[in-house]
C-alpha cells in the first residue's frame, strides 16, 4: 500500500496534475457524484468492494486468460508471457477507471492507474489472489478513507 501512495505523489507531482486526485477517479468509476457526498462507512465498503472485484477480475481472471493465450495457444515462454499480461491487465485496468480530468485525458491520472496495474499484477503474481485483495483495500481505504484531502 505504501509504496502505491508515495508512487501516486511522484506520478501527481510529475505531470503536475493537481486536483481530485486517485480517489477521485476511483468513486466516479464506482458511480457517485464526489466523495464528499458519502460517508466514510459509504467509501470504506466502496474500497474493500473495489479491491475485491477489481482484483478478481482484472488479475485473477485477466491475467490468467493473458497467460494462457500467450503461453499456450502463442507458445510464448512462462517467464514473459506473464510479464506481458501483467501489462495487459494494467492496460484494462487504467482503462477501465475515470481518467479524464477537467480538460480532458489526464495522463497522471492515466499513469498512476496503469503503474498500479503493473504494481498489483506483480503483488498477484508473486504473492497471490489474497495478498493483492489486501494490498488494493488498503490502498483504496487510505486513499479514500484515511487520507482524502492529501491525495494531490
Amino acid at each position: 500500500t505504501v509504496p502505491l501512495l508515495v508512487l501516486g505523489q511522484v506520478v501527481y507531482r510529475l505531470f503536475d496534475t493537481g486536483g481530485g486526485g486517485v480517489g477521485v477517479g476511483l468513486v466516479e468509476t464506482a458511480g457517485a457524484d464526489a466523495p464528499a457526498a458519502l460517508s466514510k462507512g459509504a467509501l470504506a465498503t466502496i474500497a474493500v468492494g473495489a479491491g475485491l472485484y477489481e482484483e478478481l477480475l482484472f488479475r485473477m481472471v485477466g491475467i490468467a486468460l493473458a497467460h494462457v493465450i500467450l503461453a499456450d495457444l502463442l507458445g510464448m515462454r512462462d517467464f514473459a508471457a506473464r510479464a506481458v499480461a501483467v501489462v495487459i491487465s494494467a492496460a484494462a485496468f487504467a482503462a477501465y477507471h475515470d481518467i479524464a480530468g477537467p480538460a480532458g485525458f489526464d495522463l497522471g491520472r492515466a499513469a498512476i492507474y496503469f503503474f498500479a496495474g503493473v504494481y498489483f499484477g506483480a503483488v498477484y503474481v508473486l504473492r497471490g489472489f489474497g495478498i493483492v485483495v489486501a494490498v488494493h483495500a488498503l490502498y483504496d481505504l487510505a486513499v479514500l478513507v484515511v487520507l482524502p484531502g492529501s491525495q494531490p
